[in-house]
């Protein structure tokens, strides 16, 4: 299956003084691009090169991204929505920095041409 190609920007909508939505579009089919945010067998480039860790994907659970030689955890956090293969929303903490975690919502929809 070839490579999705990068995403582009479309929008930023600032919703707030630290919310902030952020719209992509990736050309390639749906499939691809929920199977590279899923990925639990290689590091995803989009997570800084880190490998996904999760006991299941389902509400409740914990995830951790970490290095390759799963030395180095940088990225923890807990599952809150998984509907496949269209949403994809959990915490998102850095390990190195005292600041409060945050959302990540991956809301996937195809259009025409992927």
């Amino acid at each position: 299956m070839p490579k999705p190609a990068s995403p582009r920007p479309v929008s930023v909508e600032k919703l707030g003084s630290t919310k902030a939505k952020f719209q992509v579009q990736i050309d390639g089919p749906i499939e691809a691009v929920w199977k590279e945010i899923t990925r639990t067998d290689a590091p995803i480039a989009a997570f800084f090169n880190s490998q996904m860790h999760v006991g299941a994907f389902q509400p409740g659970s914990k995830l951790a991204m970490r290095s390759p030689d799963g030395k180095f955890t940088g990225v923890v956090g807990e599952i809150l929505e998984f509907e496949p293969p269209t949403l994809f929303a959990h915490t998102f903490k850095f390990t190195n920095y005292d600041d409060p975690a945050c959302v990540v919502r991956y809301e996937l929809e195809e259009h025409d041409g992927g």
